[in-house]
């Protein structure tokens, strides 16, 4: 055991100024309008939507509601996307085709269809997709069967699902991928999440083209784990891609939300589409299926699925760090005024099988093991131990990286590459509240036997210290 000497040199505020850099204040806007049928308009209600059986050529009136959650006028226009009509529906129309929905109450119009004139049985699902002139999108779908004297067993299967995964491994390309690369692959700004669910972790980097993904669980992943066991953990996927630069996001939008009764959201100011999760079900077995979030800004984008509610999606999807489009490497990339010379690959080549982790590997790190000698070295890394011990790593990793200064964090990615540094991805798995308290230190070091604490931010009011305190590290 060895026994270290602090000084107290002062206790501060919960904030303390300069520790770190302050996480942005997180925005999610969903679309503020709901859709509804009237169920008496249908013939029988399926597992998860309603069906409507129609004779050939004949027409039926549907009521359609959309309610404004918001405080603020809507006015919404309706329409039904062409590819959901196929050949088997002669026209439609809404009277009226427009509504005005004032706060928190509904409006109603009535949706005419009429069914083409066809000898055989056909079904399909028509999506009703309402849009607001500034913001705001969502689409809501039903059954439609069309045929003479249609059996029940046919109408039986309307509303089954395709089956819940397909059989084989998830990730057969599964392999390790370090918390602290932000960047993912070249000219794609969308980083990693810094908020996952209570349990999860980081399992790993999978190579799927055109483009890569992370997997995260709350159980442990591996290259036999089969799509079916990773969805029933409510496992999370997130899948980067880049885009061309002709991509037409707006009729994209619009047909995306159109086909999958989807809606349009904005988180942090990036615009982007989610599904809730739904009741489906396969030759009698029920399931649900994931919630999906897409984001998009320029030509990157990432989606974002796991098997849990889409509020704790979006929690997820609000976290993502997004490089700025001007800088040309990670946010680990910048200027380090601890070890100039710090290796970058700037981003994951999917195509190299070799790629070294974007921070290098440990022949890389030699060079910063050799400019800060065995003693300074080795004595951050008892710093380290002791920041994870009283649960202060996080703010000990993250200490003086504001102004450029990133040695904490060098000496944790150092020991991590001999599997020596505590994990660190705890401290980042849990949403942090604003008004939590909870102690803070930090401090420098001074000598192999004292260190000087700068800052405490105490739990317990009225908790005064003024003198030396002994405090016991193990080594």
């Amino acid at each position: 055991m060895k026994t270290l000497h602090f000084l107290i040199i002062g206790i501060v505020g919960l904030v303390v100024s300069g520790f770190g850099e302050t996480r942005a204040e997180q925005s999610i806007t969903l679309t503020p309008f709901d859709i509804s049928f009237l169920k008496t308009d249908f013939n029988r209600t399926g597992i998860s939507h309603q069906i409507i059986v129609i004779k050939p050529n004949q027409t039926s009136s549907i009521h359609v509601m959309v309610y404004n959650n918001d405080n603020k006028t809507h006015q919404v226009n309706l329409q039904i996307p062409m590819e959901n009509l196929a050949n088997f529906v002669s026209s439609y129309s809404f009277t009226p085709s427009s509504l005005t929905i004032y706060p928190h109450t509904s409006n109603a119009t009535i949706l005419h269809i009429t069914a083409a004139g066809i000898n055989d049985i056909q079904t399909g699902f028509v999506n009703i997709l309402t849009q607001d002139k500034s913001f705001g999108m969502r689409s809501k779908g039903f059954y439609l069967a069309i045929g003479n004297d249609i059996p029940e067993s046919r109408l039986d299967w309307i509303d089954q699902s395709l089956r819940e995964a397909m059989p084989g491994t998830a990730f057969p390309n599964l392999h390790a991928f370090y918390e602290t690369e932000n960047k993912i692959i070249p000219d794609n700004v969308f980083g990693m999440p810094r908020y996952l669910p209570k349990g999860y972790q980081l399992q790993g980097f999978s190579e799927i083209a055109p483009g890569p993904l992370l997997v995260y669980a709350p159980i442990q992943i591996t290259t036999n784990t089969t799509m079916i066991d990773f969805l029933h953990s409510g496992g999370i996927v997130a899948y980067y891609e880049v885009n061309d630069p002709a991509f037409d996001l707006n009729k994209w939008l619009t047909a995306y939300v159109g086909q999958n009764e989807a809606q349009e959201v904005v988180i942090n100011g990036i615009t982007g589409v989610a599904i809730e999760q739904q009741k489906r079900q396969t030759d009698n077995m029920p399931f649900t299926s994931p919630a999906v979030i897409l984001l998009f800004k320029g030509t990157s984008q990432i989606e974002m699925y796991g098997n849990i509610s889409l509020e704790e999606l979006l929690k997820v999807a609000s976290s993502v760090l997004v490089i700025n489009e001007s800088q040309a490497v990670s946010a680990q990339c910048r200027e380090d005024k601890d070890f100039p010379g710090k290796p970058c690959n700037d981003a994951i080549d999917t195509s190299n099988p070799n790629q070294k982790p974007i921070l290098g590997d440990k022949s890389d790190w030699q060079a910063f093991y050799n400019m800060k000698g065995k003693e300074w070295i080795e004595s951050k890394k008892q710093e380290m131990y002791f920041a994870d011990e009283n649960g202060i790593l996080k703010e000990w990793y993250e200490y003086g990286g504001s102004s450029g200064h990133f040695a904490n964090a060098d000496v944790w990615y150092y020991y991590s590459l001999y599997g020596e540094s505590p994990d660190i991805k705890r401290y980042y798995n849990e949403a942090v509240q604003e008004n939590w308290v909870y102690p803070i230190i930090t401090y420098y070091y001074a000598s192999p036997i004292v260190f000087v604490i700068v800052g405490i931010a105490a739990v317990i009011v009225g908790f005064l210290i003024s003198k030396k305190i002994l405090v016991k590290i193990k080594k």
